[in-house]
């Protein structure tokens, strides 16, 4: 007997907000904090000056001072001396800060502007990073930054996932129709897919501007996988499709596929 639950998960904290003092969190041994504005360089610029450009200059450039506590920026911004360097500090929690740390200007911040981080070698760093590049950083090759190895969790990446795929098309791909009738079915006046799963990624998409491009499983994965749902795994492994909308059971065989999202039902069965 198959019975199918939804969880309301709730969790009581008791929490406070309060800043740190980062002395009580020095980068782990194992990740060490480095400075990589050693060997920079700046680019067009004298040493504290930005590259931006002229206002009304029909894209002409010049080179701007920065205030006298900042430093070059090599994405042309002028950022604090020091910024993110050499030792595990909240670098975003200032008030003013201004420059690029997006949630972290104005009054309505982000938890994450509080957190302890630095700049780490990725290729030294056995705790989680993030490449500079990847962020939209100054730096590129092998400067990372890491707020694990200064005690934190990097909930600033996760928040920046969503900007990657915000205004871009996505080709989605659908198993068959599932036992239960209504997290995933075909309209059998349209054709068109229809279910519970089907209308939280519509809702996802709209919310972030995402188009959807139906691609249909490809003959391929249908030769090599009895299951429709194990085939349309398949093709997210093979970057034939970027999402499959269904019901998914998470089996050992497709979590060797392909990464899932989070739970949204729970199947409980009765021997």
């Amino acid at each position: 007997m198959l019975q199918l639950n939804r969880l309301l998960l709730l969790s009581m904290l008791t929490a406070t907000t309060s800043e740190v003092s980062y002395e009580y969190f020095q980068a782990s041994d194992e990740c060490p904090c480095i400075d990589p504005w050693s060997d920079t360089g700046t680019g067009p610029c004298s040493d504290g000056e930005v590259f931006t450009e002229v206002p009304g200059g029909a894209g002409t450039y010049e080179c701007v001072p920065c205030e006298d506590d900042q430093l070059y920026g090599l994405s042309g911004i002028c950022v604090p001396k020091g910024y993110g360097g050499l030792e595990c500090r909240p670098w975003d929690s200032d008030v003013e800060n201004d420059f690029f740390t997006p949630g972290c200007t104005g009054e309505d911040r982000e938890d994450y502007c509080q957190f302890n981080w630095c700049y780490v070698d990725t290729n030294n760093c056995h705790r989680s990073n993030t490449l500079s590049s990847e962020a939209g950083g100054f730096f590129n090759e092998s400067v990372a930054y890491s707020y694990e190895t200064c005690g934190n969790v990097d909930t600033y990446s996760t928040q920046n996932i969503m900007k990657v795929i915000t205004d871009k098309t996505l080709r989605v791909s659908y198993p068959g129709d599932s036992s239960d009738g209504y997290t995933l079915a075909t309209d059998e006046a349209t054709g068109n897919r229809i279910g519970s799963t089907v209308d939280l990624m519509y809702e996802i998409f709209e919310e972030y501007n995402i188009t959807a491009v139906l691609k249909e499983v490809s003959e391929k994965s249908k030769a090599r996988y009895s299951s429709s749902y194990t085939q349309c795994v398949h093709e997210v492994a093979l970057n034939e499709t970027d999402i499959c909308v269904g019901a998914f059971w998470t089996t050992s065989e497709r979590l060797l596929l392909t990464p899932f999202t989070t739970a949204t039902y729970q199947d409980t069965f009765y021997m």
